[in-house]
């Protein structure tokens, strides 16, 4: 009886070590900062630092961001969330990640639709896995955008 229980007892710790590889962890993303603490006119290329974990290594490129503008006004823009590819995360797939990233927008998508004095932009962004699970959506600080 004793060996019938050390043997369960094996099986249920192996077990519960085992990676898992369902796929089903839920990926995490933090701001960490920017390259620049204002933007000014004209603007460099802005890059955005983020941390990103995913436990079971299943995100490949899935970065969705929203980019939202506050104006001198004090109306907000906000646009629609849109994909952006992440590079060679593809390359740990199945490993566990925890990483820095870089996210660089380009001029077409900083420039505001809008034609208004703006006052500062921030971005909301989330990440999800080739499983379907999605990440908490973080924002990023405000930051100051330097008019003409």
């Amino acid at each position: 009886m004793k060996k019938l229980f050390l043997l369960l007892a094996v099986v249920i710790v192996a077990y519960a070590c085992s990676k898992d590889s369902s796929g089903d962890g839920k990926p995490s993303i933090a701001f960490r900062s920017y390259n620049m603490s204002e933007i000014p006119n004209p603007a460099p290329p802005i890059v955005v630092y983020l941390n990103l974990k995913d436990s079971d290594g299943d995100i490949e490129d899935r970065l969705f961001v929203r980019l939202n503008y506050f104006s001198d006004g004090g109306d907000t823009i906000t646009y629609n969330f849109e994909p952006f590819n992440l590079p060679k995360l593809g390359s740990y797939r199945g490993s566990n990640i925890n990483a820095t990233i870089e996210f660089r927008p380009n001029d077409t998508y900083l420039n505001p639709k809008e034609n208004m004095p703006l006052d500062s932009v921030w971005f909301s962004m989330y990440v999800q896995d080739n499983a379907g699970n999605i990440s908490d959506t973080i924002a990023t600080p405000r930051i100051l955008i330097h008019g003409e």
